[in-house]
């Protein structure tokens, strides 16, 4: 900031990333903002990338590229593998993009200013998801979104299994919030995870009623069982440990899950109040 007048830094009381996106953008003079992730690396070409899309295409109003999960070590670089399966986090196109697409959610993306200031600032008194929230909003008002694969972000995963069983419990956890506010916003992606975990439950109950009950029961193990090793024989193609990747994609689902859970006993009646389609 010393050798550079383009650049500030700003005081974040509330120290959550809606806050600090919104303290950037009330700053901010351009046609587009560009919340970066300091989790992340942008491609060098990026901005030029974006910038001759939008040139084509006027009528975008938020536009993100691929996210691709990196590590640091042999556990953190497993992880990554792990969530850059579709198994891992629900297929959400900007992590598994291809060719540009219209899309209802961008990741690490650029917004015009334009769609923020027309349908308001991130909601700062969401601690997850605020990211989601601000997308379902623009998509919900029928602003046009896409992904374009040849922008390319980096993003950097959790170390170890517990961080990223809390950073998912946490997500898990505040979706339900989103939820309860846009009661159209939750797709499947969001709740499997939730429902896997009240299947989990189930197995000692099973064990208990008999054989047919747990044969029954068995059936949705199968099935999580081929996700695994379909997902697995995916992550290993980026030179990982197979027995390090499993264990990331149990700490993705059970975390997600059983934050899922929480949310729904903590804003119960919140959503019991609300009416949902």
């Amino acid at each position: 900031m010393k050798r550079n007048d383009n650049c500030a830094l700003l005081y974040n009381p509330a120290k959550l990333a809606t806050s600090g996106w919104n303290l950037g953008i009330q700053m901010s003079s351009g046609r587009y903002y560009y919340p970066v992730s300091g989790h992340s690396i942008t491609h060098q070409d990026y901005l030029l990338e974006a910038i001759e899309f939008l040139k084509k295409r006027p009528d975008v109003h938020a536009l993100g590229g691929r996210v691709i999960n990196v590590g640091t070590d042999k556990l953190s670089k497993a992880i990554a593998a792990a969530c850059n399966t579709a198994f891992a986090m629900g297929g959400v196109y900007y992590r598994i993009a291809t060719a540009p697409k219209q899309v209802n959610v961008v990741g690490l993306g650029l917004y015009s200013r334009e769609l923020y200031d027309s349908i308001g600032p991130y909601d700062s008194t969401i601690a997850r998801s605020g990211d989601w929230e601000f997308n379902y909003r623009a998509w919900s008002r029928q602003f046009k979104m896409y992904i374009n694969p040849a922008m390319k972000t980096w993003l950097y995963v959790r170390s170890s299994y517990k961080a990223v069983f809390i950073q998912q419990f946490r997500t898990g956890y505040w979706k339900v919030r989103v939820w309860a506010m846009h009661p159209r916003s939750l797709l499947p992606r969001h709740a499997i995870p939730a429902v896997f975990v009240l299947w989990l439950l189930t197995i000692p109950v099973a064990l208990i009623i008999g054989t047919k009950t747990l044969l029954i029961d068995s059936i949705p193990m199968f099935l999580y069982s081929a996700g695994v090793i379909h997902g697995t024989l995916k992550a290993v193609r980026e030179r990982v440990k197979w027995y390090l990747v499993v264990p990331g994609f149990l700490a993705i689902h059970l975390g997600y899950g059983i934050g899922f859970l929480a949310g729904l006993i903590k804003w119960r009646k919140l959503l019991i109040s609300r009416k949902f389609p």
